[in-house]
């Protein structure tokens, strides 16, 4: 009766010590205006990319994003990655949600993240949300912006 459980244990004990470099080179853990330092960003992509590879469960790795977001908030690249994990993982309604918390609330003056939205968009179906997505940012994030007058008239074109 041991046996099961000591190969439990075993596992458990292997992927704690897998985590553990990772978890103590996390320096800050919560959110701050401050800018994160080059190597705390760069160790942050090495732990998804880690949990992307290792990892069978979803949810775990999708914890592990929603943790990296509390001090990563401010960074489009970081929404972006964790979208394009999420619509991989075949959960379109949770991507939405992603982007809709990028461009809503954390990241809403960036215009990347309304790029990759509405490309998203465009890409489900669903051409009147592309279409209100590049208005607000060519109308409100970014008035003018090239690549996003290109992209909005590429939609507009594919759409017609």
């Amino acid at each position: 009766w041991m046996e099961p459980k000591t190969r439990k244990y075993q596992a458990t004990k292997d992927k704690v010590g897998e985590v553990a470099t990772f978890e103590k080179a996390i320096k800050r853990p919560y959110f701050h205006v401050k800018p994160l330092d080059d190597a705390q960003l760069e160790h942050w992509h090495e732990y998804l990319d880690h949990a992307e590879k290792n990892y069978d469960d979803v949810s775990a790795v999708a914890c592990l994003y929603e943790r990296c977001l509390i001090p990563c908030a401010s960074y489009t690249d970081f929404w972006i990655r964790y979208a394009c994990y999420m619509e991989s993982a075949g959960d379109i309604e949770k991507t939405r949600d992603i982007l809709e918390r990028a461009t809503g609330i954390h990241t809403k003056t960036r215009p990347e993240c309304y790029l990759f939205k509405a490309r998203f968009e465009e890409s489900c179906g669903e051409t009147q949300g592309a279409r209100e997505c590049y208005e607000k940012l060519l109308n409100e994030v970014a008035p003018g912006l090239l690549q996003g007058i290109v992209a909005h008239a590429n939609m507009e074109r594919r759409a017609s």
